[in-house]
């Protein structure tokens, strides 16, 4: 395979056929991806499993990113409020919102956090070995940088799937 080939067709090599090789999930179509998403039985799993990796308030702060960069209102008022009910820094998360993705979120692990969330957003091509290196100074291990990546990826494409689907609604307790 060539070595300029996009990283998503890297993680499709070694997979059984018709499933994607890290995951063993089905290839979908748009319309199946949508009911997936919807039901979101991995989300339970994945996003509020504290047993390691990163804490839930800052696995919906790197969420919270995503979703203010992309423009996507709802999902970034949803995330802030479930980063703010987990514990985290209501005052870091509300200048998120007001100031945007380069508002100081005071504290070394949740700017470094936004920084690899925005890298990750804008393409993952931004993002590289600064951005870990900066998430292990601030405390992370190996799987919370992780938690880091697959948070932002994962809400980056969610986004952009919502977006396409109309007009958001914000939620009225987040008005």
């Amino acid at each position: 395979m060539a070595s300029n080939c996009c990283w998503a067709e890297r993680c499709m090599v070694g997979g059984a056929a018709g499933t994607h090789a890290s995951t063993s999930l089905p290839r979908t179509s748009s319309t199946s991806a949508t009911r997936l998403f919807a039901g979101r039985p991995w989300r339970r799993r994945y996003c509020y499993n504290t047993e390691s990796g990163l804490g839930r308030a800052e696995r919906e702060l790197a969420a919270t990113v995503a979703s203010r960069l992309n423009g996507c209102e709802y999902c970034a008022s949803v995330h802030q409020g479930r980063s703010k009910d987990e514990g985290g820094d209501a005052e870091a998360i509300d200048s998120l919102l007001d100031e945007g993705v380069t508002a100081d979120l005071a504290s070394k692990l949740w700017n470094a956090i936004r920084d690899a969330a925005v890298a990750l957003t804008r393409t993952p091509f931004a993002f590289g070995t600064p951005h870990v290196e900066a998430l292990r100074a601030a405390g992370l291990d190996d799987l919370a940088v992780l938690d880091v990546v697959n948070s932002s990826a994962f809400f980056n494409w969610a986004n952009r799937l919502m977006l396409t689907l109309g007009e958001p609604d914000v939620p009225k307790r987040y008005r």
